[in-house]
């Protein structure tokens, strides 16, 4: 399965103008896979403009995962940027949350080859750990991470007064995966993939743009 490798530099555009085909789509590395075997592309849209290319999402009558396979290592490129637009005030059922998976760090996982898919589907790489970003209910909540949830999960965002507004934030993902796994090993972490959970209750929708991993 291909993978998006991180250059030199330690950056890569997850989604971005430059990072889409010569027709303006998602390159072969990206997954999209809903819950029961169901059609999600017609919930996700990809537009460009002068401007640069923004991804449409909405939730439907089930889940799906969208997701970029990735090539890189947490601490070569520990950071995540990003800028999203939040058209709907988000549910626990009905949410539109960013998600990245993780491989390697954790000590009690098993080798490469025999580490099973833990996920929808089939075509996900690997991964041992995972976080979520997301769009909380209330403006005071940004900036929470809490590791209650099977996945952690960390407020980026929120508040109804702040939606239908363009926002761009950054964040440290191996600050959080320090805070969330503190015994594990993460000179061999690596980023599997970053993509998107969109949950159910048709009705929710966000648009994403210019997101890249960097050091």
């Amino acid at each position: 399965m291909s993978q998006a490798e991180v250059g030199p530099e330690g950056t890569l555009e997850v989604f971005s103008q430059a990072s889409l085909g010569p027709a303006k789509t998602l390159p072969s590395d990206w997954v999209i896979e809903a819950d029961g075997g169901g059609d999600a592309r017609r919930n996700i849209a990809v537009a460009t403009t002068s401007s640069g290319a923004t991804l449409t999402l909405r939730t439907g009558a089930q889940r799906f995962v969208m997701a970029r396979r990735t090539k890189a290592t947490l601490l070569a490129s520990p950071y995540i940027g990003w800028s999203w637009r939040m058209a709907t005030p988000p549910g626990r059922e009905s949410d539109i949350r960013m998600i990245v998976g993780f491989h390697g760090g954790n000590p009690e996982s098993r080798s490469w080859g025999a580490e099973p898919l833990a996920w929808l589907g089939t075509q996900l790489p690997p991964f041992d750990r995972a976080i979520t970003i997301l769009w909380g209910q209330s403006a005071l909540e940004r900036g929470s991470f809490s590791t209650a949830t099977p996945i952690p999960e960390y407020i980026a965002r929120g508040g109804t007064e702040h939606l239908n507004k363009w926002w761009t934030d950054n964040l440290d993902l191996a600050e959080l995966y320090r805070k969330a796994w503190p015994n594990d090993r993460f000179e061999r972490t690596r980023i599997m993939f970053v993509g998107f959970a969109v949950g159910t209750d048709e009705g929710s929708e966000a648009q994403f743009g210019d997101i890249v991993l960097y050091r």
